[in-house]
């Protein structure tokens, strides 16, 4: 059987980061003003949104008026890390076996490899 696989586009990724980055839910018009960089067309903000919605990654946590109308507040539904393990996950080349191998990779890019392992000792001695 086929694994569905997961994963964000790279203009949902930037996204994703405005919203990860924010400290409240925003608008899509806050979006679009976070993301000065971009030339994203109010239509492909539309799919965009409506993908991220889909997948799951993003909710609408309300709505604000916003001259005459009111628009829809959007949040992520997941954190940074939850969309990373959500990768690995979904890899179809990564099993558990895979584990020993990305921990010791991560470790060796830690800056701070003591907290590293406190927090892995922390967690092993919690199961």
């Amino acid at each position: 059987m086929k694994r569905k696989v997961f994963k964000m586009t790279n203009s949902e990724l930037e996204m994703m980061e405005v919203l990860w980055m924010a400290e409240r839910p925003l608008t899509k018009t806050e979006i679009v003003a976070a993301s000065e960089d971009r030339s994203w067309k109010a239509s492909y903000i539309h799919r965009m949104l409506n993908s991220l919605l889909e997948k799951k990654i993003i909710k609408v946590v309300g709505s604000m008026l916003t001259g005459n109308t009111y628009s829809r507040l959007f949040a992520p539904a997941m954190t940074p890390e939850e969309y990373s393990v959500l990768l690995i996950k979904n890899n179809a080349l990564i099993d558990e076996a895979s584990i020993k191998t990305i921990i010791e990779d991560f470790y060796e890019r830690a800056e701070d490899k003591e907290r590293i392992k406190n927090d892995l000792r922390d967690f092993l001695n919690s199961l």
